[in-house]
């Protein structure tokens, strides 16, 4: 599209519909014509104020064919536009004056229209940099399906960091990384709840009531420093420091099924900003329990039965690995750090 075509003001008017030619009388009908605009009629309405100001200057004039088109009309039609009175003529230059307003505003509500249908082809412009086991990519996933929103998925090795990860996020240089229009968000749970805020329209992640964001936050902050820091000792060491890890891990799920009470989800009945926390755990449960050989269920069975309902939505099947592919990398993991 030329740089004129987006210019409202550049549409070209088409020429009215009035032909002044059709309206030339032969001069034996001078008479008929004469009785036709005596005739009373109802007075014409113009809706938009700025048509009768523009066509001000313009009455005062009209009592002469040369004041019309610039002194464009041919012989015949200045000899038809001298028959009329000067009333007539006021009509005929509203008329064409009103067509022409109409014409412009048809083409400027056009361009707004393709404006319209353009923004949606911009938004979906969506790049997620990620790592395929991360329990925190994972979440990134989640937030972008359960809005419906397409997304290009890129496979990070974080041995060999690409530039467009160290472009997008040179501070911490760590996945996610969500790419929205060439802009970057990073930080997991930033990026879910940028993502509720961009895509609103559907599946609200965060709740309304400023209280209860503020409490999904708080238990969210919990879960990245409770939860993480006892998970990650037990899938890198063994024996004392393992099994205190354990136990503080345990400790953590307790106080969040506590949280959770009897309701399906953290959100009550709608998956949420906390589910989404915890999912990226739950896809873990299988390999935490087969690295530190204990159970999660006897101790945390209310929690564990939201686990298993978060990990049956559409949303997290599509999103999560496969429990024996995170298994595997788990004992990857230990191997590294020679456990």
């Amino acid at each position: 599209m030329d740089e004129s075509d987006s210019d409202p003001g550049s549409y070209p008017i088409p020429p009215a519909s009035v032909h002044l030619s059709s309206l030339t009388p032969p001069p034996s009908a001078r008479l008929l014509l004469s009785r036709h605009v005596t005739r009373r009629t109802r007075p014409l309405q113009s809706s938009p104020p700025l048509a009768y100001l523009s066509l001000q200057g313009l009455l005062g004039e009209a009592s002469s064919a040369r004041s019309i088109g610039g002194g464009g009309l041919s012989r015949e039609e200045a000899l038809a536009w001298e028959l009329f009175t000067p009333y007539q003529r006021f009509l005929i230059v509203a008329v064409i004056g009103v067509a022409a307003a109409e014409s412009k505003k048809n083409g400027v509500i056009a361009q707004l229209q393709n404006s319209v249908d353009l923004r949606p082809r911009m938004a979906d412009e969506v790049i997620l940099l990620d790592f395929w086991p991360s329990p925190f990519g994972v979440r990134a996933r989640i937030a972008l399906r359960e809005k419906g929103v397409e997304f290009e998925y890129r496979e990070e090795n974080l041995r060999e960091k690409s530039p467009l990860l160290l472009q997008m996020n040179p501070v911490h240089k760590k996945i996610p990384v969500l790419i929205h229009n060439g802009k970057p968000v990073c930080e997991s749970m930033n990026v879910v709840q940028y993502i509720d805020e961009v895509w609103s329209d559907k599946n609200p992640l965060l709740p309304s009531d400023p209280y209860q964001r503020a409490q999904a936050r708080f238990w969210v902050d919990f879960i990245d420093t409770k939860v993480y820091e006892p998970a990650d000792k037990i899938w890198s060491t063994k024996g004392e420091v393992q099994e205190k890890a354990k136990k503080e891990y345990i400790e953590a799920l307790k106080i969040l099924e506590s949280e959770l009470g009897n309701k399906p989800y953290f959100g009550g009945d709608n998956f949420g900003f906390i589910d989404i926390a915890m999912t990226g755990y739950y896809m873990w449960f299988e390999a935490s329990e087969k690295c530190g050989n204990f159970s999660i269920e006897p101790e945390c069975p209310t929690l564990m039965a939201s686990a298993k309902r978060c990990l049956q939505r559409d949303s997290v099947v599509n999103s999560v690995p496969e429990p024996e592919k995170i298994v595997e990398f788990a004992f990857k993991i230990r191997k590294i750090y020679c456990v």
